[in-house]
């Protein structure tokens, strides 16, 4: 036998520090960060509050003084007739004036500069809805990764399953040929076999899936091997003895859905008050100083310097029925708002009770498949020995453990909507922040 060369020992030796070299985990808290910056609609969502909470600085500047510069300055060419006779003039002239206009009375400007504030707290409950709603997207394509990697480590399943049922179907093969089986028999193993091939392609394809919508919220390239799969016992929220109207109050207080909709309300509120300006007198203080020089044929070659300071008042009398229209507009808007309210405190009610009994029924499934979990281990132990016994065949061995996998994929789903179910009822109740997301982060195993 060759002994190897010293160079064949050291590619093999590098070929396993490459093979034992640690994957870099990618926490659901990395995953997060990298959310935060790559997310495509976290970032637009990030732009569209900047720009909603700059309408209480357009608001305010209704209020504020305005000072304005004007400067004009041009050549004139002109033909002065006076009788029979006519004189021709070229000359420069100029005007420059500085005015300053501040509104003492201005009901108008008010309603919107109070509109803009509460558009600006609008915005920040919708950007706190997005940013709450970000995670919940994190983690549905984070958690869906990983069940669906499960699912194909599951293909050991489906690889049983194809076992199985050619063993089966083959045996029903022979048992039909000697006399003694049937052709539904062959019938129905083909099925079942042509059924779990069809399942692995569909697993392959979720995972594809999955992949692909984590990969586009934090923008990079994921493996599989670099994911912190869920603990298997998380003791999730069993401290947690909120009833369903515990996290009901809770969403009154705090989801950030309602909280924007109040907002919307108060928006709408003030809408109407800025179309009643429409009936209300204005009055500004204006200041302005103008020199000028030959500005018109009258002041040919004059030069004025000219201050002036005082009170201007404008009172409307009659706008064509404009301004009632106006008002009715937004006093259908206002409710509009208050059923916008209605229709989402219901919503949230709904969705609340949903995963309130999700979490309850899955928490109620985990443990029942866990006895199922441990009774089956131990039925496969005893078919094993019954085929030694030579009571079974192998194929009923095959078939247990086939069961066992189905427990444990089913024990597993009921984890995820467990978790699942646990974040969206803090989502609900407005609750999800930094402390939720170390929880959350706490719940899955850290390699």
């Amino acid at each position: 036998m060759m002994k190897p060369t010293c160079q064949q020992v050291n590619y093999w030796l590098l070929l396993m520090l490459v093979g034992i070299q640690p994957v870099h985990a990618l926490r659901i808290t990395e995953a997060w960060q990298l959310a935060l910056v790559n997310d495509p609609e976290f970032q637009s969502a990030i732009q569209a509050s900047q720009a909603s909470q700059e309408q209480e600085s357009i608001g305010l500047s209704a209020l504020l003084p305005k000072v304005t510069y004007d400067y004009q300055k041009s050549y004139n060419d002109s033909r002065v007739t006076s009788g029979n006779r006519s004189l021709e003039r070229q000359y420069g002239s100029y005007v420059s004036s500085l005015s300053l206009h501040q509104p003492l009375l201005d009901y108008e400007s008010w309603s919107v500069y109070q509109q803009g504030a509460a558009g600006a707290e609008q915005a920040k409950q919708l950007m706190r809805d997005q940013q709450q709603r970000l995670l919940l997207r994190l983690f549905r394509a984070y958690t869906a990764v990983l069940y669906h990697a499960e699912l194909i480590e599951l293909i050991e399943l489906v690889e049983h399953q194809q076992r199985v049922f050619t063993e089966h179907y083959q045996l029903n093969q022979r048992l039909y040929q000697a006399g003694e089986g049937t052709l539904t028999d062959i019938l129905e193993t083909e099925a079942r076999l042509n059924l779990a091939s069809a399942e692995k392609i569909a697993a392959q394809n979720n995972l594809d899936l999955s992949l692909q919508d984590l990969e586009l919220i934090i923008g990079t390239e994921v493996k599989i091997a670099e994911l912190t799969p869920l603990l298997k016992k998380s003791g999730l929220g069993q401290s947690e003895s909120n009833s369903y109207q515990d996290w009901l109050s809770l969403a009154i207080k705090h989801n950030a859905q309602l909280l924007a909709q109040n907002h919307s309300i108060e928006i709408a509120k003030h809408e109407i008050e800025k179309q009643r300006a429409g009936y209300f007198p204005r009055a500004a203080f204006i200041a302005s100083y103008r020199n000028t020089y030959s500005d018109g044929e009258s002041n040919y070659r004059q030069r004025y310097d000219t201050g002036a300071v005082g009170i201007q008042i404008s009172v409307p009398i009659f706008s064509g029925g404009g301004t009632s229209a106006a008002i009715r507009r937004a006093q259908a808007q206002y409710q509009q708002a208050i059923n916008g309210k209605d229709l989402q405190y219901n919503e949230i009610r709904k969705q609340l009770r949903k995963h309130y009994n999700l979490l309850n029924s899955s928490r109620a499934k985990i443990s029942a498949y866990q006895l199922a979990e441990q009774t089956q281990k131990t039925l496969i132990v005893a078919t094993k020995s019954s085929v030694q016994g030579g009571e079974r065949i192998k194929p009923d061995v095959l078939n247990a453990e086939l069961q066992l996998r189905t427990v444990q994929r089913d024990l597993s789903e009921a984890r995820y909507s467990a978790v699942s179910a646990w974040l969206e009822l803090h989502y609900y109740a407005g609750l999800v922040d930094g402390k939720v997301l170390q929880q959350l982060a706490s719940l899955f195993e850290r390699r």
